[in-house]
């Protein structure tokens, strides 16, 4: 049954073995936010590309947010594929060679995610362990 955009159904825990509910993003709600972000990416497409990345960064988030729960990261990560493909497909209806240019921004920006995650871990693992050298 779907309630609060879930659908709720009967599935085996991948652990224990029993029976457990499980949810995922309703397929109607799914739809829905992606025909959003096509209107979207319609309307904006003549926006400068930084604009429209930081935009759609935050509906995906957005998205992530409410729908980020265990179990679900099929549906969400389809969701971000989903997005990306629309905004390549409503660029290139406008640009040349605007695709290009949103792998290239996507690219940039889980390089510069994972430095700054692996940035922050080793400055937290330094502070952490006594036995570190000081750098």
């Amino acid at each position: 049954f779907d309630l609060l955009g879930f659908t709720h159904f009967w599935s085996r825990s991948w652990k224990t073995g029993a029976w457990v509910v499980k949810r995922k993003t309703a397929q109607g709600r799914l739809s829905r936010a992606l025909r959003k972000v096509s209107q979207w990416c319609r309307l904006h497409r003549h926006d400068p590309l930084d604009e429209q990345h930081r935009s759609l960064s935050q509906q995906v988030r957005g998205h992530c947010n409410y729908y980020g729960i265990t179990g679900n990261f099929f549906a969400l990560s389809r969701f971000r594929d989903a997005v990306i493909h629309l905004w390549k497909k409503w660029l290139s209806a406008s640009r040349v060679g605007a695709a290009k240019a949103v792998d290239a921004s996507f690219e940039a920006t889980g390089r510069e995610r994972s430095e700054r995650t692996l940035a922050a871990w080793r400055r937290d693992s330094a502070r952490d362990n006594p036995f570190a050298s000081p750098s």
